[in-house]
């Protein structure tokens, strides 16, 4: 569930950032290079600001607790 959530935060925040900015420089101009330009820097913003969460969190690890090994069927169908 955490590992989830930092995925969700990673890949998903970076993109939703850009394109609201996108959309909210859409209603304050109609030139596209601007719009693009203000998508493009809060993608970066974000890129940022997951590098630096990245480093916090890598001051206290996720731990995982291996419960049971699942040993794997051999294949003798070829």
């Amino acid at each position: 569930s955490e590992v989830l959530g930092i995925a969700f935060f990673v890949y998903i925040t970076p993109l939703i950032a850009m394109l609201a900015a996108f959309f909210i420089a859409s209603i304050f101009t109609t030139v596209e290079l601007i719009r693009i330009a203000a998508g493009f820097a809060a993608l970066v913003l974000a890129g940022v600001v997951i590098v630096f969460y990245g480093k916090e969190k890598s001051k206290k690890p996720i731990s995982y607790k291996i419960v049971r090994i699942i040993e794997a069927e051999e294949d003798t169908s070829i």
